[in-house]
């Protein structure tokens, strides 16, 4: 599912010192491990394709991606626009010029 999704939007990864998790079984092994409840919001650094976030956003309460790559903002707005209203907020820009 994941590498297929990497070849659908042509990302290749590397430009900017990118690893995408690929491993389905990490990702729910962070899923899990991180005890998420209903009422928590996530602070996700670097988003990536949201692999991850589209794991963490039905068990909380809101996730705030923020990803520096435009083109990787594209995929998680294609994504995840219509699915996560109000659930996910995406944000364009590197983490540490971010007032949050």
């Amino acid at each position: 599912m994941i590498k297929s999704l990497l070849n659908q939007y042509n990302i290749r990864g590397g430009s900017r010192d990118q690893h995408f998790l690929i491993n389905s079984h990490t990702i729910e092994n962070i899923v899990r491990y991180a005890e998420l409840e209903d009422d928590d919001i996530v602070l996700e650094i670097g988003a990536g394709i949201g692999n991850l976030t589209e794991k963490i956003v039905p068990h909380v309460q809101k996730v705030v991606a923020v990803e520096f790559d435009p083109e990787l903002v594209y995929v998680l707005q294609d994504r995840f626009s219509d699915i996560f209203k109000g659930k996910l907020e995406i944000i364009s820009g590197d983490v540490l010029d971010i007032e949050l």
